[in-house]
């Protein structure tokens, strides 16, 4: 029988020493799986060497995965006394085969094992070398996932077409509404132009339609920029913009909810200017005359620009001008030589008209404990869908007047 090792570094949990897979796996791979899990800053500071090299060889969409992303989130979260990294490595004798970032939380009473950097990371990935089988890499880590303490797994907007749903799909059950995160892949076209003229003639005539009008009161221009006061001038606005946004619809935000989400993102907004930031940021604005009337930022990763944050000026709303904005967002990716645009969720018309592609996200809950399973099934699977349904059924204006900014 094959059996794997469980080492926890920098933390004592009772962890047994020795875990029985359960499942013969010398075919899939003829050595020892042994797992290590970190669960404090030094061990995983002291792992981030070997965490990069994987990085190297997998393809995963894995910004929110990468070590640069979560070196962030580690130094942003290092006076939390609530924050518990939970981060499982699988190694196959001294090479590292595999990593699931999670770290470990209370909501409603559950103790949950979810993504590292929640509710701040837009998807949920498994970073496995891409010799080996996600699936086996995902059954390796199960027993110091179940022996965590939690009483559920949640994994937060797992793509359809990633590492991690290959690995769970016939482990780990969807939960909630499924959603849709349009992208370009923009290597399919050999310029803007070229790909501009795939899209209904009747959209490329709206768009130049709608720039025509703006054109003739003042000048459309768009800018962009990767670090300095301009980019730290677009983080701060698309913030404030997207704050009053949620406010005026009576919609809900996790991340918005707090305080610590701003100061996420001041950290964000002045670490690219650090020789030893390894993010690497973007950030664009689409101005009429001397105003910002559609601005976006994200991060470019493996030759991806991920579309964090937008904003827009409310005045000129009745122009869609974050519509108008794709069209230079994406000119702007080809300039720089990138090879996708990651519009990220949800699906919503105005990104849909610049593409029809798409990949479904849904969340995964592995219920671990009673608890959990009752937590998964009542709340989870059942009341927070019918909760959010009434939630939505309520009209916009009487949403914002009752609710406001509420937490979701």
């Amino acid at each position: 029988m094959f059996t794997q090792s469980l080492r926890v570094d920098g933390a004592s949990t009772g962890f047994p020493d020795i875990i029985n897979v359960g499942k013969d796996l010398r075919q899939a791979n003829p050595d020892r799986f042994s797992i290590t899990v970190l669960q404090t800053a030094a061990a995983i500071r002291r792992f981030a060497p070997e965490w990069e090299v994987l990085e190297a060889q997998t393809n995963s969409h894995d910004l929110f995965q990468s070590w640069a992303w979560c070196e962030v989130i580690l130094e942003h979260k290092k006076n939390d006394a609530q924050f518990e990294p939970f981060i499982v490595v699988v190694r196959c004798g001294a090479e590292v085969q595999g990593i699931l970032p999670l770290g470990l939380g209370t909501r409603f009473g559950q103790k949950i094992l979810t993504g590292f950097a929640e509710p701040y990371q837009q998807y949920t990935e498994l970073l496995c070398k891409n010799a080996v089988s996600p699936g086996d890499i995902f059954e390796a880590m199960l027993p110091a996932i179940r022996s965590s303490g939690a009483d559920l797994m949640h994994l937060g907007q797992v793509r359809e077409n990633g590492v991690l749903f290959e690995a769970i799909k016939e482990k780990v059950s969807p939960s909630g509404e499924m959603d849709s995160a349009p992208y370009v892949q923009l290597s399919n076209w050999q310029d803007f132009e070229d790909y501009f003229s795939t899209l209904k003639a009747k959209t490329r005539k709206n768009m130049r339609n709608a720039r025509n009008r703006l054109s003739k009161s003042d000048e459309l221009s768009h800018e962009f920029h990767r670090s300095g006061d301009g980019f730290t001038a677009v983080v701060q606005r698309t913030f404030k913009q997207r704050a009053e946004w949620l406010k005026r619809t009576g919609l809900t935000s996790r991340a918005f909810s707090d305080d610590e989400f701003s100061q996420l993102l001041d950290r964000l907004a002045t670490i690219g200017e650090s020789e030893n930031c390894k993010l690497q940021f973007l950030a664009m604005s689409l101005k009429h005359g001397d105003k910002q009337i559609a601005e976006q930022w994200g991060f470019v990763h493996k030759g991806c620009y991920y579309a964090f944050m937008s904003g827009w000026d409310f005045a000129y709303e009745a122009v869609s001008p974050g519509k108008l904005h794709l069209e230079d967002v994406l000119r702007t990716c080809y300039e720089l030589g990138l090879d996708k645009a990651d519009f990220m969720i949800p699906a919503v018309p105005y990104k849909q008209t610049w593409t029809r592609s798409e990949v479904t996200v849904q969340d995964y809950v592995l219920p671990i404990s009673f608890t959990g399973r009752v937590y998964n099934n009542l709340w989870l699977n059942f009341m927070r869908p019918w909760a959010k349904y009434m939630y939505y059924k309520i009209p916009r204006e009487w949403r914002a007047r009752l609710f406001g900014q509420a937490v979701s």
